[in-house]
Order: structure tokens, then sequence, then C-alpha cells
């Protein structure tokens, strides 16, 4: 073997040209490695949200269906009820005379229908509860009156 001239120039320019392009080569790598990196944490922290917004949903979704059944069980029960409360009305129909039948006016099943009915109730029960006051009101003036008026007799 040849021993190595270490007097000769142009090897160290060589070796130093060289270090250079693996330096370059190497900050390359290391900056393409960080953009990889954040890249990385940045898809990571993503994966976390979306697995903690899969959870909040799923127990949404949860309380939603608990809600639905609650709510299919209310509806089925109200539905029992309407039935029998058409039944009940099919039968007061059916007890009613038949004179009577032609004179009455039929309403539909709505909701207005009963809050008309209630409001003409709640106007009735205020009317009667003024027209037992006005009575009171009379038959007191009429005690007051028979005091104070002398007997149409007296002579």
């Amino acid at each position: 073997m040849c021993e190595p001239n270490y007097s000769d120039p142009s090897s160290f320019i060589h070796l130093d040209m060289l270090a250079d392009i693996l330096m370059r080569y190497a900050l390359e790598f290391e900056s393409d490695f960080n953009t990889k990196l954040a890249f990385i944490k940045e898809q990571e922290q993503k994966c976390m949200d979306n697995s903690k917004n899969v959870l909040s949903v799923g127990q949404i979704l949860g309380s939603v269906n608990c809600c639905m059944l609650k709510l299919e069980m209310e509806l089925n029960e109200n539905e029992i009820n309407l039935i029998e409360v058409e039944k009940a009305i099919t039968r007061l129909e059916q007890s009613c005379p038949t004179a009577d039948k032609k004179a009455c006016r039929k309403c539909p099943l709505a909701r207005a229908t009963y809050n008309d009915l209630l409001s003409l109730l709640m106007s009735a029960n205020q009317m009667s509860t003024q027209c037992n006051h006005i009575r009171e009101e009379v038959e007191m003036f009429n005690k007051q009156a028979a005091e104070q008026l002398a007997p149409a007799n007296v002579v």
C-alpha cells in the first residue's frame, strides 16, 4: 500500500468539500425530519381531539336514544288513552236519544275545541260566582231595608 501523502492540499480541500456536502444533506434531513415530526404531532393531536369528540357524540347519541325511547313510550301511552277516550265518547254518543242527535252539534276532537270549552267553563264559573255574590248583596240589602222600614199597617 501506498502511504498517504499528508502534504497534498487537494486531498484536504476535497475532504472539506465532501464534509460540507454531507453537512448540508444532514441539515436538510434534519429540517425534513422536524417538518414531518411536526406534521405527525399535528395529526396525533387531531386524532386525540376526534376521539374526544367521538366520545361526546357517543354520549349525546346515548341520551338522545334514551329520550327517544321515553318519547315512544309516552306516545304509546297517549295513543292508548286517546283510544279509551274515543270509546267513551262513542258510548256517550250512542246513549244519547235519537231526537237530540239531530239537534246536537258535533265538534271534532281538537285541542282548540278543548281550549274553547275550558274557557267557557271558566267564564261560567266566574259568572256563577258573581251571581252568587250579587244575590247575597241583594239579600243583605233586603234584610237591612226590612229592619229600617216601619211596618205599613201601624197607625
